[in-house]
């Protein structure tokens, strides 16, 4: 139980890592300016929803089988309000600024589904 929690956190923390620091590269690169510091709660936050959405899922696996995959939807669209409520008001209206939160978000959202179709698959 706790192996595969453990690889998932693992994936999710080394890719979370490698993809700001290609974002940073990135912006400055192009010469963008933006706020390191929004930029890491950014991907801190959606690291954190992601992980605790996937806990959830993983314990609620076999009480709630036929539910799971509401249950997905509403931590994508907790994810989304988190970011209407919190960050719009903290980044710019810039397409780029934009990505500082979709980038972690669609990255994290791809690492919830993988594991929402293995949980699944296996316990099926």
């Amino acid at each position: 139980m706790i192996k595969p929690l453990i690889l998932y956190l693992s994936g999710l923390v080394l890719g979370l890592v490698l993809l700001i620091l290609g974002h940073q590269w990135w912006f400055d690169s192009i010469g963008f300016s933006y706020s390191y510091e929004v930029m890491q709660l950014c991907y801190s936050v959606n690291g954190i929803m992601a992980v605790f959405i996937v806990f959830l899922i993983y314990l609620l696996r076999n009480k709630f089988r036929d539910q799971l995959g509401f249950l997905f939807l509403f931590g994508s669209l907790f994810k989304f309000l988190i970011y209407f409520v919190f960050f719009k008001s903290l980044l710019g209206d810039a397409r780029l600024d934009f990505t500082i939160f979709f980038f972690p978000y669609l990255f994290s959202l791809l690492f919830e589904v993988l594991s929402l179709v293995k949980v699944l698959k296996s316990d099926s």
